[in-house]
């Protein structure tokens, strides 16, 4: 505690309040902003790119590479079919319901399609069990307590798919069957670091809800710590940056009480007056410790040292080293611990679920109200993938 008033009362100080002051609220909250603003200029310029790489020509040059498309089938089953079952739990709480789907397992068949570009050439695409593949689910199964949902590639829908592309040798066309004719001149397939990915409808608009969402939370943290930095700790700060000790002459005290749930506490105060360099005189008063308070009422005590801010005689406190009150300290240490959390909670919850390891969904309502619900608003986008490996990096949130 405080050397000069060894029982300061509601105080904070020491190394662990500035810890929490320039760790916590400080250095780790500016981190959250500081990577809030990064992915958002990362999504805004994936968006940019991927909205031109939909609309360019393509390009047929061997190696990574982006092509959109139409499907085509070599029958008349489905290029991909991924099925995702779930496990759903409900419980009521303070008067409403509340549900949670589980994903228990998924399967996916994969078939080899042909992707037909705009400038009419075709391309054959190899999907392994590493693909990617990004759609909109639908429930095909609901029984109370589990669900199935599917999501097929079917001939005619419109893609795109990222990939290492070949160039097949005239051998291979020759002895390769295709019902359109001619073999496609091109292969695109999985490379070894990067899956191959299937994408119904583009990565744009995804990209775009992203740097939505980052853009909001980037100004929503900055404006939490300009507040906590300014209004919780901005006292702190003058003082352990500019403050400088007096000697103050005791003019006064008072005693006040505060409603407890135990029924009430005492505290003690001191005013007190100084004559700065100039002669102007200031009044100051704290909090005090009862005995520092009995010792000036009885005037064995007459001066006592406060920290002063010299350009602002209100921001003091009494003593010879800046602390942090608790009423105004908890608050701004609760700021930011929330702002924190409510960050990765939500961006949890708005996540797509193909870059979840493992699909879990969360809200209001009954496990059945929730399988209505989804099938009257649009349907959300699901990987494929069978393992458990985390989304390419130029696809993760």
């Amino acid at each position: 505690m405080n050397p000069a008033v060894p029982e300061l009362l509601d105080r904070l100080d020491g190394p662990v309040t500035a810890f929490l002051v320039y760790g916590v609220g400080g250095l780790l909250l500016a981190a959250h902003v500081a990577f809030a603003l990064y992915r958002w200029f990362f999504h805004r310029r994936a968006e940019a790119q991927a909205r031109a790489e939909e609309a360019k020509a393509p390009s047929l040059a061997p190696g990574f590479t982006s092509l959109c498309g139409v499907v085509e089938t070599d029958g008349e089953e489905a290029a991909i079919t991924l099925t995702l079952w779930e496990e759903g739990t409900e419980w009521h709480h303070k008067g409403s319901w509340h549900h949670r789907w589980r994903e228990r397992s998924r399967a996916m068949e994969a078939r080899s399609f042909t992707l037909r570009l705009a400038s009419g050439e075709r391309v054959r695409v190899v999907p392994d069990e590493r693909v990617i593949y990004v759609d909109s689910l639908q429930i095909r199964l609901f029984t109370g307590a589990e669900r199935e949902r599917t999501a097929e590639l079917k001939a005619g829908q419109e893609v795109r798919v990222d990939g290492m592309l070949l160039r097949n040798r005239a051998s291979q066309r020759a002895e390769s069957v295709y019902r359109g004719g001619e073999a496609p001149r091109y292969t695109l397939r999985g490379g070894r670091a990067e899956p191959l990915q299937v994408a119904v409808g583009g990565l744009s608009g995804g990209h775009q809800r992203w740097a939505t969402w980052y853009r909001w939370a980037a100004l929503v943290l900055g404006a939490t710590l300009a507040s906590v930095q300014l209004l919780a700790y901005g006292p702190y700060h003058a003082l352990r940056a500019a403050g400088q000790v007096v000697e103050a002459s005791i003019v006064d005290g008072e005693v006040y009480t505060t409603a407890t749930r135990s029924g009430g506490r005492m505290h003690f105060g001191l005013k007190a007056t100084f004559k700065d360099a100039r002669g102007k005189a200031h009044a100051l008063s704290d909090e005090v410790p009862r005995a520092t308070y009995e010792a000036a009422r009885d005037r064995t005590l007459q001066t006592i040292p406060f920290l002063v801010v010299p350009w602002d005689a209100e921001i003091h406190q009494v003593g010879t080293t800046p602390a942090l009150s608790n009423g105004r300290g908890m608050l701004g240490h609760l700021a930011v611990v929330v702002a924190i959390l409510l960050f990765w909670v939500m961006r949890r919850q708005v996540m797509p679920w193909y870059e979840q390891r493992r699909v879990v969904e969360r809200g209001p309502g009954s496990l059945a109200s929730s399988v209505m619900t989804y099938e009257e608003s649009a349907p959300a986008q699901v990987s494929s993938r069978v393992s458990s490996a985390p989304a390419p990096h130029r696809n993760a949130s």
